[in-house]
């Protein structure tokens, strides 16, 4: 038994002293600008920066030799300044642009047409699953909130009159989280210049617009008022299989979107919403 116990314990230390020799001829010494950038960043690992967290963006920085194209999404100007002065890229312009999400549905209160009662699991999955819940409307939000659950920055919050969620764009980073969770794809991302005001359509109604606004009467009717007031030709629409008749709901670029505000007015159902990049 003795002998036994000296022989793994020789086994034992042999093997250490191996791993050792190992792990210092094969280490790698992180660059200690990578700590210094990380603690920079929100750290909310969103991933709306297209890495899997704020450390794999910070490597990214630290391993880049300018920061175009590197963006975080959770963070202002100043803060991606710092990071190029800590790396040294200190004339490095910073993005105009950012990602934030917006909800396609406007429904006020009263606005669509109850036609059930929904008594089950509080889960957009799980009325989605079903039809269309309580509203006639097969396209718009159920309202449950799932949306709410899964945003790491608090930026969305159901409306309590109207039960529709509402973005806090101060607070989005288009990490993209809510639209993949919500079952309609009612949310989606889009780019916007930073601090620049935008307009989006709060309708995901594809049906004809008459179908369309009985079912709520903020949908988008593809009446094309919009698109002839916009200056900046930053409206469009789907069209049908004769080339002329239009398929709602318009569409706005906001990077073309001058946020000159016509379109909202001239909408007959007030289903164009303004908001801040």
């Amino acid at each position: 038994m003795m002998w036994a116990a000296i022989v793994l314990g020789v086994i034992g230390v042999a093997a250490a002293g191996l791993l050792y020799v190992v792990a210092r001829r094969f280490s790698v010494d992180d660059d200690p600008r990578i700590d210094q950038v990380e603690g920079l960043l929100p750290g909310a690992n969103c991933g709306g920066c297209g890495f899997s967290g704020c450390r794999a963006f910070a490597q990214a920085c630290c391993n880049a030799t300018s920061l175009e194209g590197l963006s975080c999404p959770g963070s202002d100007r100043s803060t991606m300044g710092r990071i190029a002065s800590a790396l040294g890229l200190q004339n490095e312009s910073c993005p105009d642009v950012r990602k934030v999400a917006t909800v396609g549905c406007g429904a006020k209160c009263g606005g669509r047409q109850d036609v059930a009662l929904y008594d089950g699991p509080a889960s957009c999955v799980a009325v989605a699953a079903i039809g269309s819940g309580e509203s006639l409307c097969s396209y718009g939000c159920v309202g449950m909130g799932d949306c709410v659950g899964v945003c790491p920055f608090d930026a969305i919050s159901i409306n309590s009159e109207t039960k529709i969620p509402e973005v806090d764009h101060s607070l989005c980073t288009g990490c993209g989280r809510c639209a993949e969770r919500c079952p309609r794809s009612v949310i989606s991302i889009r780019q916007v210049r930073v601090q620049a005001v935008f307009t989006y359509v709060a309708c995901s109604n594809a049906s004809p617009g008459q179908l369309a606004v009985k079912a709520c009467r903020s949908a988008c009717i593809a009446c094309g008022k919009c698109e002839r007031v916009c200056a900046s030709s930053a409206i469009t629409f789907g069209r049908c299989g004769d080339g002329v008749s239009r398929v709602a709901p318009a569409r706005i670029d906001a990077m073309k979107c001058t946020g000159c505000g016509m379109c909202g007015p001239a909408c007959p159902t007030g289903a164009i919403r303004m908001a801040e990049g």
